[in-house]
């Protein structure tokens, strides 16, 4: 239902379209879409809840004559008249995609009933009783021995008005018919799946659209009576609409609006100039239709932003005889975009010229501006039945550039519905406001008391000179609204410098903000890649080595080698010279970077799905393949002899080898065990299968190997022993880690992904202090690191499943201030980090193919601790050792003794130390009165934070004192008391 507030259209109640098609129906100028409509009355009546007595012409109480709008008679002539309209409207507003042809039978037929037994119930959306209107119509229309298999839709214009709109003072109306547009999808909604058309006259008729005579209609005031003119235009136009397949853009579960009058398919749009004629459809709208294609911009399409970081862009309005483009669609990530518009109420600068029919003659009448009785919500100015426009942009608030937010997560998700446009934080369509208040929609109380709905004014619009409080002829991550996705993400994306509003604008565009920066994208449909420099992308595309310029904007293809590599290749760079390894069923290719075939295939003992790894031993580049014989593969790779692949003994496991690594001897995982010649570490077996490891020598030596379990428990060992077991049994499925040092302690930590949770953890699994980190969304598995600028403090990167990136400070565990970031997708593979001529950059590979680069202004001061998947481009899962820049030298520093959390109002608190070298730990707690209440032991590992867990789900509220004494294997002792608050 529309509610008029001032005489002005407010907000729709009823759906103009309940079950939108899947998808649109395209038609293009060589297409002609056939309307048949037929006039229908209704048994009379005097009912006080309808208007008229469901006769033609019966709604108004005295003669109003011919110079109102919408006069009668309504027959033939007049609803033929109101269908031209539409043809016009179509003609002009698809650029001549859409060619409309329309019949209207001269019969009126008679309906069995009176008005309400086919109106809802007051406030039901069952349509059935429309619905058995239409049966009930078309079953008699098979009557009138019309053809009607020629025609496409089918409308019923009835008598009396539409249950669309109501008016304070007004009476009747709740047993009013609403307008409709009754899809093959409704209707099997209401008649079942069985349902296959309304037979009529040989024709099948899967649709109706069903409308007023007129949507005019008297007022009772306290001076008596006073009519509302208002047209069947806008409605039809939006009918028409709902058939080829839009679905309503206002908010429909309130009614409100939610594109205001920028669009077609919004109660202020189709109403505005009451109802005589609606704008154009807005870009989204007519991309839809498939009227409109929008020229992209992101820097794969323009290679000038990823040079100077900005471009100047012109935008020419749609009545423009113009080569500019008229519609640009920049993408903020894999479901959201941008579509940018320049609209104009006047392009050829001679007002609105008004088409009408009065008393069966064609006449047109002319104003140069928005005047008394020509206005949005006043036309007391006109007569008759207008049937064209000369530019239906007048009916918008203003002039300048729009902006759309498209999210299409929400238009799939809600299409069906017809609800994209429900939720006003997250809209499927969503004008970004100028004015910087989302006010489309709201409701606001005049000084009379009148309610009104905020429709969108000029002030909505982006040109220099809006005067707007919060205008600053920008559009950025900082601007009121932002360039901010849905998930609050910033996209890079800058518009700035509108220019004055005219029929052709320009505006500014950059990929760039603060310290981030996003240089290229575009996509070659890699399946996987695994080297990044300045230039070049190497990677698989459907096993082929491919290697490919970085901008799209180069059609050279370096490297095109079928059958190179199934999984990820593994690099190495030896005499200046690069050579890639890639494995193909039980072929191992050898590719020189430069040459133009391969350097050798070497035939396997049996096929492998693994990555190949490398390492060196002795001086020696080794190549280790793990093949399906459970057997691990060896070959001494020399370029400079005859047979460069120099073959190995291979070493054989019992049971299927998932992977290997090298460091002094070979590290195998295969089921529940650990296999290592690695004589420090040796053999072992664990409680349940070995998922993923890594190794690493630390500063004294040892060797440090991290093994993730299966069933999400880590185990760590020193050299040959255990030294920690810590499981995350509550959290969701680990699938791999990484290894790092963060804060230069001296000793590594250990960072994973888990549901939507950031872990880094020390060695026994107690957290680091800021972490762990939870995130809106859940988290991709992948992870990077790098010291932005070697301060001694780690950055993290991480990502999300909506395709934001995070960079996280492992200093305070805060948000970086440039990040969250777009990615633009969901991602394929964990993103590379590369040193991008002195800056650091990342490169990402999106699940469809799509690739993005960012870079990141911080020039020659980092470091990068984790750069790609499998930590190297060796696949060798080997960490160096952590830096002790900021090693603790004391044994025991009393300051980094403390629980947490303190007050403890959960089941559990955790008593953090450090010690400097392997200690037991006693922690003996009492209460107020000195009375012994728990006791709790462990083994404290050197050089990282340990955690000791303290279970008070027994203990009442109360504080408490843990005394915490350590011991160490060559003497060293310490202790310190801690205060515990249990508040229950």
């Amino acid at each position: 239902m529309i509610i008029l507030g001032s005489l002005t259209a407010q907000n729709f109640v009823n759906k103009i379209n309940p079950y939108p098609n899947n998808s649109p129906l395209i038609l293009n100028s060589s297409d002609t879409l056939r309307i048949l409509a037929v006039m229908v009355e209704f048994q009379q009546d005097n009912d006080p809840t309808t208007f008229g007595n469901g006769k033609f012409g019966s709604i108004y109480t005295k003669d109003y004559g011919n110079s109102i709008i919408d006069p009668l008679p309504f027959n033939k002539a007049y609803f033929e008249n109101h269908l031209k309209f539409a043809q016009n409207y179509y003609r002009k507003a698809s650029n001549q995609n859409v060619n409309i042809k329309y019949a209207v039978l001269p019969e009126v037929i008679t309906v069995s009933k009176t008005m309400r037994n086919y109106s809802p119930e007051v406030q039901s959306s069952d349509l059935s009783n429309v619905a058995n209107l239409a049966q009930e119509v078309w079953q008699s229309a098979d009557q009138l021995n019309y053809d009607f298999s020629n025609y496409d839709l089918f409308a019923i214009f009835h008598a009396g008005v539409g249950r669309d709109i109501s008016l304070p003072g007004s009476i009747g109306n709740e047993r009013d018919i609403p307008s409709v547009y009754l899809s093959e999808n409704s209707l099997k909604n209401i008649f079942g799946n069985s349902f296959s058309g309304f037979n009529s006259n040989g024709k099948s008729i899967l649709n109706t659209m069903v409308l007023p005579s007129t949507e005019s209609r008297e007022l009772e005031g306290i001076g008596g009576s006073v009519l509302i003119e208002l047209s069947i235009n806008g409605l039809i136009v939006a009918s028409i609409a709902s058939h080829l397949g839009l679905p309503d853009l206002f908010d429909t579960e309130t009614g409100k609006s939610a594109i205001g009058r920028f669009g077609l398919m919004d109660g202020q749009s189709i109403f505005t100039y009451g109802g005589l004629f609606p704008p154009e459809p807005s870009a989204w709208e007519k991309i839809y239709l498939g009227w409109s294609t929008p020229i992209e911009i992101s820097p794969g399409f323009f290679p000038e932003l990823q040079n100077s970081g900005t471009l100047n862009f012109k935008l020419a309005s749609s009545l423009v005889n113009s080569n500019d483009p008229k519609i640009y669609k920049i993408p903020l990530n894999d479901s959201e975009y941008y579509l940018v518009e320049n609209r104009q109420r006047d392009v050829n600068a001679n007002g609105s010229i008004i088409t009408y029919v009065l008393d069966d003659q064609v006449k047109t009448i002319s104003f140069t501006d928005d005047t008394t009785g020509f206005e949005s919500f006043d036309i007391e100015a006109l007569q008759g039945v207008v049937t064209d426009v000369d530019e239906y942009d007048w009916a918008l608030p203003g002039n300048g550039i729009l902006i759309w937010h498209i999210d299409e997560n929400v238009i799939n998700e809600k299409l069906a519905s017809n609800s994209i446009n429900t939720d006003k934080f997250r809209r499927g369509v969503d004008l970004e406001e100028a004015d910087g208040i989302q006010d489309i929609g709201e409701e606001f109380t005049t000084i009379f008391g009148d309610i009104i709905i905020g429709e969108g004014s000029d002030q909505d619009l982006w040109y220099e000179g809006n005067k707007a409080d919060l205008y600053k002829n920008k559009f950025d991550s900082k601007s009121k609204p932002s360039t901010s996705t849905n998930d609050g993400a910033k996209s890079l994306i800058s518009f700035s410098n509108f220019s004055s509003s005219s029929n052709v604008m320009d505006f500014n565009l950059t990929f760039s903000q603060d310290n981030v920066q996003l240089i290229y994208d575009g996509n070659y449909q890699h399946d996987l890649v695994f080297s990044v420099n300045q230039n070049k992308i190497y990677g698989l595309k459907n096993s082929k080595l491919y290697a490919v310029p970085i901008s799209q904007m180069l059609p050279t293809v370096f490297v095109d080698i079928d059958n190179f590599s199934n999984e990820k290749p593994a690099s190495l760079i030896k005499n200046g010279d690069k050579y890639i390894f890639g494995v193909f069923n039980n072929i191992l290719n050898v590719y020189k970077v430069g040459e133009g075939s391969l350097l050798k295939s070497q035939v396997l003992d049996a096929v492998s799905n693994k990555v190949p790894v490398i390492a060196n031993s002795n001086g020696d580049d080794i190549v280790f393949i793990i093949n399906e014989n459970n057997q691990v593969e060896s070959y001494i790779f020399d370029p400079a002899s005859a047979d460069i692949l120099l073959k190995q003994n291979n070493f054989n496991a019992n049971q299927t080898v998932e992977q290997v690594l090298y460091l002094n001897g070979l590290f195998v995982s295969a089921g529940n065990s650990l296999l290592s010649e690695n004589i420090k570490v040796g053999q072992h077996s664990f409680n349940s299968n070995v998922k993923y490891f890594s190794a690493y020598i630390n500063t004294n030596s040892d060797v440090v190997t991290i093994v993730l379990l299966e069933n999400n428990s880590f185990v760590v060992l020193k050299n040959n022993q255990i030294i920690s077991e810590f499981s995350f049994s509550n959290s969701g499925t680990i699938k791999s880690f990484v290894v790092a040092d963060l804060n230069s302690s001296g000793e590594n930590q250990i960072l994973f992904t888990s549901d939507n949770t950031l872990y880094a953890v020390s060695l026994d699994g107690a957290s680091i202090d800021n972490l762990p980190f939870k995130a809106s969304n859940p988290l991709s598995e992948f992870i990077n690191v790098i010291d932005l600028q070697n301060d001694g403090y780690a950055e993290i990167l991480f990502y999300d499943s909506q395709g934001n990136i995070y960079l996280i400070s492992a200093k305070d565990g805060k948000i970086n201030s440039d990040f969250p970031v777009s990615i633009g997708q969901s991602l394929k593979q964990n993103p590379i980090l590369y040193d991008n001529n002195g800056n650091p950059s990342l490169f990402i590979l999106g699940k469809n193919g799509a690739y993005r680069v960012f870079k990141m202004n911080y020039p020659n001061n980092f470091t990068i601790l984790y750069a790609e998947d499998y930590g190297s481009s060796g696949n060798n899962l080997v960490y160096t050792f952590a830096k002790n820049t900021k090693m603790i030298t004391d044994y025991f520093p009393s300051a980094k003794a403390y629980n947490w959390p303190n007050p403890v109002y959960e089941n559990e608190t955790f008593i953090r130390f450090y010690v400097s070298d392997d200690s037991n730990a006693e922690i003996k707690i009492f209460d107020l009165s000195g009375d012994l209440v728990d006791e709790l032991s462990g083994f404290a590992i050197g050089g990282v934070e340990n955690e000791i867990t303290w279970n008070v789900q027994n203990i009442q509220s109360g504080v408490y004192f843990a005394h915490l004494e350590v011991k160490s294997s060559n003497g060293k002792s310490a202790n310190k008391i801690i205060k515990i608050a249990v508040i229950k």
